[in-house]
Parts: structure tokens; sequence; C-alpha cells
């Protein structure tokens, strides 16, 4: 007979530095696909980067020092083979909201401090919450609202960009519909040189996405745009560029930021950990599946707020893993962490040695390469799906993203939160019941309509309970099974409730039991309970419905239920 071997877990000094395991267990064969995975995250991570520092009001090698000690601390920390950790775009916004909340000019110095504090804000809360265990806390949090956030999100970055991309400034201040409302007012400032670069650029990306989402797109598109701003001189036409950027490794920067102003980062730094996990942990735990092996969802909190820490700690910004990259390195056959390593190695020599090829690089090709990667976040063809499939999560998703767009990105994480938690309480609230009827054919007690044969017992109302009650849904149960006593034609003399998803019983649910036992028997209707545990058993006889065991209507099985109410029997 077939057994499945459980997949070895990490032990000791590993457990806490997954890059020992790796090394370890690494193989000659896994250098060039490693290597391979790791230079096309690079060819990603630098131009993206360098797009997100521009949104994050950070200076473009600010990007490339967040790249480099993100993705060395993840190296050592992380347990996924896929995940590259870096700038992206939804923490650059979150980033840039949060920051701009205090009043600073941003690629100011005060501002650079700020953002870097932040990022230590953040990696410290994920660090606690990776030694408290809380891996579970993306859970809180539902899908679809978790996609309505993140299409708000992408939404407000691509508004953010759409006047580089046309060659004009507007006011940064200012949510999306009135963003939109600007750019439209604007519009006729556009600059069509610069345009027609964005225009060209963004075409270029699609064109080679299409042919191929393994081709460096992105890193294709940053060459094409250096050179025609090389070769035309297209900065001296009116075209915006990057301009000078430092090469050389960062030094360690402590940022000088006064208590007050770390009390102001911290609601959106929560915000910020709560997305960069959900990212972070969705991406490395989807390929991991494939690849059949386990991530620790803990110790990835471990990793990410190292990640931060380093990003911060040397002048950087908020980094996180980024869903895009990782599918991409997937694509490309990864095999370990290692490639991690490598991508940050490939960006350190462009620190030290390529940053001149940046700094012509059109603001405009950068607007496109943001917009061309955030856009698929709006999920275009969730909206209809979930319309048809699920109502009340397309508007829960909705809300989220509009809140998240008119209101802002810290605001509508929260607003998704609790989105979220109402919509667990009201499907606990909920408490369906079905009735059933005996199948001759099974012998068996089922639902009425999933089988042909399945009939009512007469004078008997045999109901299952869908779920199990709890104080949350005890008025709802009390209620759906007085609701099915008057539906029921001819009117039954026995209720029988088969308990058998029950495995506990509150001081809620018991009172509602007992009022339940009191209204129907005014209605001359008995009530007995079926296929009751033993432990709940217990807890009924605690909380006060003794009588009720005491007087016979607590059986075994269905079966016994119907055989006490002295219904015909069936089935025999």
């Amino acid at each position: 007979m077939k057994r499945l071997s459980r997949p070895p877990r990490p032990t000791g000094l590993a457990r806490h530095l997954p890059a020992i395991d790796a090394t370890r267990t690494y193989r000659r064969a896994f250098l060039r696909p490693d290597v391979l995975a790791g230079l096309t995250a690079w060819a990603m991570v630098v131009p993206e980067g360098i797009g997100y520092a521009s949104i994050a009001g950070m200076p473009a090698e600010a990007a490339l020092y967040a790249a480099v000690l993100g993705t060395a601390a993840y190296f050592l920390f992380g347990t996924s083979h896929e995940v590259t950790v870096g700038p992206s775009s939804a923490l650059a916004i979150m980033s840039a909201a949060t920051v701009g909340s205090l009043g600073l000019g941003a690629n100011s110095a005060d501002w650079i401090a700020a953002t870097s504090a932040l990022a230590i804000i953040v990696g410290i809360m994920a660090l606690v919450a990776g030694v408290l265990k809380l891996g579970t806390i993306n859970n809180f949090i539902s899908k679809p609202v978790l996609d309505g956030f993140v299409a708000g999100l992408a939404l407000n970055i691509i508004i953010g960009q759409v006047p580089k991309f046309l060659g004009f400034g507007i006011d940064g201040d200012l949510n999306f519909f009135q963003s939109v409302a600007e750019v439209v007012a604007n519009i006729d400032q556009t600059s069509m040189i610069t345009f027609a670069m964005g225009a060209g650029s963004y075409l270029l990306l699609m064109v080679l996405h299409r042919i191929s989402k393994r081709i460096p797109a992105a890193l294709i598109a940053v060459a094409a745009s250096v050179v025609a701003v090389v070769v035309f001189n297209l900065d001296d036409r009116g075209i915006a560029v990057i301009g000078e950027i430092p090469s050389g490794f960062p030094t360690i920067d402590i940022p000088s930021v006064d208590l007050g102003m770390v009390g102001q980062l911290l609601p959106g730094a929560l915000g910020m950990m709560v997305v960069a996990y959900a990212e972070t942990l969705s991406g490395g735990r989807t390929f991991a599946a494939r690849r059949q092996y386990r991530i620790d969802p803990d110790q990835e909190f471990i990793a990410l707020g190292w990640s931060n820490i380093a990003a911060g700690l040397f002048q950087g910004f908020a980094v996180n893993g980024s869903l895009s990259r990782t599918k991409l390195k997937y694509d490309v056959g990864v095999k370990t962490q290692y490639s991690t390593l490598f991508t940050g190695v490939a960006v350190a020599i462009t620190l030290v040695a390529l940053t001149w090829f940046f700094e012509r690089l059109a603001e405009a090709t950068i607007a496109a390469i943001v917009i061309h990667a955030v856009f698929p976040l709006v999920r275009p063809r969730l909206w209809p799906q979930l319309w048809r499939t699920a109502r009340f999560e397309f508007w829960a998703a909705l809300s989220a993203a509009l809140v998240t767009m008119v209101l802002g990105e810290v605001q509508g994480l929260f607003f998704g939160v609790v989105v979220a938690v109402f919509m667990v309480t009201a499907r606990a609230a909920q408490a369906p019941v079905a009735e059933l009827g005996h199948s001759a054919a099974s012998d068996a007690w089922v639902e009425l309509g999933t089988v042909d044969d399945a009939e009512r017992v007469p004078g008997v109302l045999i109901l299952d309970a869908g779920a199990p009650p709890s104080f949350a849904n005890a008025a709802g149960f009390h209620d759906a099974i007085v609701e099915a006593v008057y539906d029921a034609d001819p009117s039954p003399d026995v209720v029988v409730l088969d308990f058998d998803v029950v495995t506990s019983i509150d001081v809620t649910t018991a009172a509602s039991l007992g009022q339940l036992m009191d209204e129907l028997s005014a209605l001359d209707v008995e009530l007995h309970l079926a296929r009751v545990r033993p432990e709940v058993l217990a807890e009924l006889r605690e909380q006060e419905l003794a009588t009720a065991t005491r007087a016979g209507r607590v059986h075994a099985t269905v079966r016994d239920a119907v055989d006490t109410a002295r219904a015909p029997a069936v089935g025999e």
C-alpha cells in the first residue's frame, strides 16, 4: 500500500537560518537555473524598483539599497525558493501616503529619514509577529476584500503615474477621483514627445510580455529608452530623466526621528506589514505547493522583518516579496533560495558599476513600467465573476477598493479588515437547517431533494444542524427551527434535531435550546435530539437542560429518536 513520506523539516540552527539547510543540500545542477532565475528577477527589480522609488518619494538609489539588503536578509531567513524580496508598488504608495501625512517634502532629508524609519518599524512589527507565531494573521482578511483593496491601490498608483506619462505635474495630495479630474483639466499641457516615449515604452512592454513572460521586458524597455534619449538628446528636448544616481554601497545610517513621529508612523506601518506579509506569503505558498515543499509562515514573518530592518538601516524603504517576480522565477525553473542571493549580487554590481546607465532613463518609461506592472492587480476579470457568483463578496471588494481610492491606503486596509470580520460574523450568525427524510435504497437519513426516494416521516420533522450552534448564531438557529415547524404541512408532533456536527454547547446556545423547548411545547410539539456526543450530553446536563435529557429526548441515532416518537417504522 502506498504511503506518503512527510517532507523533512530543518532542525537546530537551520530552523532559524534556512540558508544553512539550503547550503547543505545544494547541488551543482541547481547553479545554472538559480543564476538564470536570479538574473531574471534582477532585470525586473532594478527598473521597477527605480519606478517604485519615485512613488515612495525616494531617490532612485534607495530602491537599489533596499533590494540589495532585502534580498540578502531574505536569503538567510526566508523559506521560499521562489520569493524575491524588493521594492513593490503597494508598499511604495503606502509608504508615501504614511510619510506624506507628516507634512514633509518628498526627497528631502527628513522625508528620507522618516521613510527609512518606517521600513524599520515595519520590520520590527514583522519580527514580533513571527516570534509570537502570528503566521495565521493572513487568514483574517478575505481574498475578495484583499483583492478589492489591492485593486484600489493599483488604481491610485496608475493615476499617480499618468502625469509623468503625459509630461506635466499635478498636486500629489489628492485622492483618485480628484487626481482624475486634475489630469483631465490639465490634459492640454501634455508634452507630445514625453507621451510618445511613454506610449512607445508601454507598447514595447505589452508586445514582449505577449511573446513570452520570460523575456526581461522591463529591462529591454529601459535599454531602449536610454538609447533613444542618448542618441536623439531627448533630455535636451523636454523629456525628464532620472538624473545622477550615486554609485557605491550605502553605509548604515540609523534614521533620526523623534518618538512623536514614530507614533504617527505606527498605523501605516501596521497596514504595510499586513500587506507585505499577505503578498509575500500568497506567492510563496502558491509555488511551494506546486513544487511540493512547505514554507513556514512564522519564519516568513521573521524573514520579512529582517529584510525591512536591513533596508531601513541602509537608507532604503520598505520591501516585500512580489507576486510577479515570484511567478517569473518559477517560470524559468528556479531551484533554491540561492537565486535570491544571486539577484542581490547583481543589484550590488549595478550599484557599483552600472548606475550611469540608468541616469538618462526617461521618467515616462518608468511610468510605463509601473503602470504595466500594476495594471493586472486591478483584476478586470475578477469583478464580473464576483458579481455572478458571490454578490456579497462583490460589494465587500468594491467597498474596500472605493475606500482606498477616496480615503487612502491605510484607511482602505483597515476598512477591509473590518469588512472581513463582518463577513465572518454574518456567516457565523447564519444557522442553516436542512430537513431530512429516509432513503429506502440506502437505508439512510438524507437531505430531502438530494435523493429521489427520500421520504418524510409522518408526524415527525427531522432537521439537520448544518452548522454548529454557538452564541453567534443561537438566535438564528432558534428562528430557523421555529420557521421550519410553521412551514411544515401537516404540522409535526415531534421535531428531531440531528446534533452530529455539534461538539460543544455554550451558555447562550443552552439558553436558546431551553427557550426553543418551551416554545415548541406551547405548540404541542416535542423536541428530541439525536446523535448527541457524550461530551455535549454532559454539557447539556450542566447547562440546566437535565429535564430534557431525563425525559428520554436525547438519542444515540435518528432512528432511535423516530422510534421513540412512535412514528411508523420505515426502511424495514
